[in-house]
């Protein structure tokens, strides 16, 4: 049935696991995930945007544009986000645009 060096082997592995485990260290959490990389993710998706919704192709977004698109962000911070107030969004207009402000 069971061997006893192997239930001891089985036994001491289990106290070495139990004391290598610091209980004091904190728990990393999968939310807790880079701000920067989030800024990156969300001007890389908001820049996208530019190709799939330039209908005219002028490398720009109108209103219309963005209210085909339905982004409520974009169609909330147009004004903002079109910093030149040319009526349209560019790509480096998309690009600069803070989510936080």
């Amino acid at each position: 049935m069971f061997n006893l060096k192997k239930v001891t082997l089985v036994v001491i592995s289990s106290l070495v696991a139990t004391f290598s485990v610091n209980a004091n260290e904190p728990v990393k959490v999968a939310k807790e995930v880079d701000a920067v990389a989030i800024d990156t993710v969300a001007k890389v998706n908001l820049t996208s945007f530019l190709s799939q919704f330039d209908n005219d192709n002028n490398g720009l977004l109108s209103k219309e544009e963005v209210a085909i698109s339905k982004n409520k962000v974009l169609i909330d911070n147009f004004d903002d986000i079109d910093v030149n107030n040319d009526g349209g969004l560019s790509e480096k207009e998309l690009a600069s645009f803070d989510l936080k402000s």
